[in-house]
C-alpha cells in the first residue's frame, strides 16, 4: 500500500496530524477486481472522504486518538483485509485556525495572541486540489519574509485574497521546515 506516495506496512502505526488528510493507493497483485475501503477503531474521528479502485482520501478526524483503516482486494480467488494503524496527533500547529471554510473572496489564517515566532510554519501555499501533486502554488505566504512575518505578528492573521481564482476544492500546505513536518487543510471556494 501506498500513502501519499511512500509504502507503508500492515499494523504498524502511522502518524497523521489532526484535521489531515491522505490518500491511499493500492500496490494491486494481478487479478484484483475490486477494492473495498472502510474506517475501523475509529478514536479520532476520521473518515473516508472519497474512495474509488484506485485510490482512497482519507481525513485524520479532529480528535488526538487512533484509527484503522480497512482495504478489502477482492480477486478471482476471494477477498483479502489489509489493516492499516494510524495515530492522529496535534503536530504543534494549534498556533492558528482558518476562516471561512467555505470561503469566497478571501479566507485567513488567524493566530493567537499569544502567538510566538518559534511556533510560526516557515509557509502556507494554496493549490488547487487538481495540482496538488504538481505542488504548483497559486497563493504563497512565505514566512521566512520579515513583512509576512511582522503581518502575522501585528494583525494576528494572514488573508489570502482569492476572488480571482476559479472556484472548487483546493489543498493549503503548510510547512513547518524545522521540524521536517507539512500538514494539508482542504479549503473550498465557492
Amino acid at each position: 500500500m501506498k500513502l501519499d506516495g511512500n509504502t507503508i506496512q500492515q499494523y504498524s502505526p502511522y502518524d497523521l496530524c489532526l484535521y489531515n488528510w491522505c490518500n491511499m493507493y493500492p500496490t494491486h497483485s494481478s487479478g484484483t477486481s475490486n477494492v473495498q475501503w472502510s474506517i475501523m477503531s475509529n478514536f479520532s474521528g476520521a473518515s473516508i472522504q472519497s474512495s474509488s479502485f484506485n485510490q482512497a482520501t482519507i481525513s485524520s478526524g479532529s480528535y488526538q486518538g487512533n484509527f484503522e483503516v480497512k482495504a478489502t482486494s477482492t480477486n478471482a480467488c476471494g477477498s483479502t483485509d489489509h489493516i492499516y494503524d494510524f495515530n492522529a496527533n496535534p503536530c504543534g500547529y494549534s498556533v492558528y485556525s482558518i476562516s471561512p471554510n467555505p470561503a469566497k473572496d478571501e479566507f485567513s489564517i488567524n493566530f493567537g495572541s499569544d502567538l510566538e515566532e518559534k511556533n510560526i510554519p516557515e509557509q502556507f501555499d494554496l493549490i488547487a486540489e487538481t495540482a496538488y501533486g504538481s505542488g504548483k502554488a497559486v497563493r504563497t505566504f512565505d514566512m521566512r519574509s520579515q513583512v509576512a512575518l511582522n503581518q502575522a505578528k501585528s494583525s494576528h492573521k494572514l488573508t489570502f485574497d482569492v476572488k480571482n481564482l476559479p472556484r472548487g476544492r483546493y489543498i493549503l500546505r503548510v510547512m513547518k521546515e524545522k521540524d521536517d513536518k507539512v500538514e494539508t487543510h482542504r479549503i473550498v471556494l465557492e
